[in-house]
């Protein structure tokens, strides 16, 4: 019955999702803190804290100024965010723009399993089937060979939605530029609708899956963030950002 009425007060909407750097995640940490104190437990913060501060950076996309571009044998074909594409979880490294020529490498896995098979990438924006996943190294193999950015392509209005939705209209980053991400890919990315698709994967006509480099299509990715406490002027991805050192985390406790 104990546990039952933690996890009834925890997952109450009154918390708001808990969502980082929010209220509802600082009751809940403070929650979760009083309890392991109740209970006897030491925090193993500064000072017996039960808390630590994670300085955190969270950059809101600005839709308006926010586009992709496909150029084919002088066309340009524009895409807006949203309905569009919209941009991958990031960092202030990655959550910039990019552009180049567009090359299909296949999935995460068939870049890990022949990297001796890709085509030449420096400078050019990988099409990837899929998205990264427990294959990130992937992206590493990428941005090491030059790629300039990922388009990831992930099939049905119905599964881009499921992006849509859990990716939100912001993305949220560590404060500290040195420090590199345990689980997001270090290459600027973003998320394909089938309206964008269809279009970067016309070279392949008639086959479902276009061989490694059989397109050949200029892709320039968005107008930029704005974010000058976060990332640089030079990014062209808009966004705005806000600081925040209140994300608190609890602490490993010992028992007293």
């Amino acid at each position: 019955m104990a546990l039952r009425s933690h996890t009834f007060f925890l997952a109450h909407d009154l918390l708001e999702g808990r969502g980082t750097g929010r209220r509802g995640a600082d009751v809940a940490a403070l929650y979760l803190a009083s309890e392991a104190e109740r209970i006897g437990l030491q925090g193993a913060g500064p000072g017996g804290s039960f808390f630590q501060e994670v300085p955190i950076v969270e950059a809101t996309v600005d839709s308006a100024r926010t586009r992709l571009a496909l150029t084919d044998a002088g066309n340009r074909q524009e895409f807006p965010y949203g309905t569009g594409f919209i941009p991958n979880v990031g960092t202030a490294r990655t959550l910039v723009g990019f552009g180049g020529e567009v090359v299909y490498v296949g999935s995460a896995q068939d870049v890990l399993a022949a990297p001796s098979r890709l085509p030449p990438l420096a400078g050019r924006v990988v099409l990837l089937a899929g998205m990264f996943g427990a294959e990130a190294a992937a992206a590493d193999t990428l941005r090491t060979r030059g790629a300039t950015g990922v388009i990831h392509l992930v099939g049905d209005d119905e599964r881009y939605q499921l992006y849509v939705r859990s990716r939100g209209p912001s993305r949220m980053f560590l404060d500290e530029a040195a420090a590199a991400s345990s689980f997001i890919p270090d290459i600027p990315a973003v998320i394909a609708s089938p309206s964008l698709s269809g279009p970067c994967s016309r070279g392949s006509r008639a086959q479902a899956r276009p061989p490694p480099g059989s397109i050949a299509r200029s892709c320039s990715p968005a107008s930029g963030w704005t974010s000058p406490s976060a990332c640089p002027p030079a990014a062209r991805l808009p966004v705005t950002s806000r600081r925040s050192s209140g994300a608190r985390t609890p602490r490993s406790p010992t028992r007293s």
